[in-house]
């Protein structure tokens, strides 16, 4: 399952409503896997993948067996806990996704204003090179027609 239609800026319940989808459909697959960028600094992410544990409840490797649930109603708690591990896993890879954009996003921006300011100082100074070859070349006329006018 691929979520790619969510709201902007994201939110913990809309993120939480698409666990709640990747839940019904995780004990049907062997693992949950989060795919996302995560924000390593203002320059840098990383592609990241997090594998989620299974909260079944079921053989020697459950997570929670040493812990006893009052009433007895350990699946309910453990489906509980195992939606509410999917959405903040979901809404931490979103929120990092978020920030390696946003930083993408300036150091894009802060690039193409040092490009712009190049290009105008080197416009500005091919554009004085012109009008004083323009002027230089205006005085020289003047000069060769008052010797001339002279003559």
């Amino acid at each position: 399952m691929a979520a790619t239609d969510g709201e902007y800026p994201a939110t913990f319940s809309s993120i939480a409503s698409v666990a709640s989808e990747v839940a019904e459909l995780a004990p049907q697959y062997d693992a949950v896997h989060i795919v996302f960028n995560k924000f390593e600094s203002a320059i840098a992410y990383t592609p990241s993948l997090q594998t989620l544990i299974s909260l079944d409840g079921e053989g020697e490797n459950e997570p929670l067996m040493a812990y006893e649930f009052e009433p007895e109603t350990k699946s309910e708690i453990l489906q509980d806990l195992s939606e509410f591990m999917i959405a903040s896993s979901l809404y931490c890879s979103v929120l990092e996704g978020a920030a390696s954009e946003q930083s993408s996003r300036t150091q894009a921006m802060e690039n193409a204003s040092k490009n712009a300011g190049e290009l105008v100082e080197a416009l500005t100074l091919q554009y004085n090179k012109a009008r004083q070859s323009r002027i230089t070349t205006e005085l020289i006329e003047i000069i060769s027609g008052a010797s001339a006018l002279e003559d």
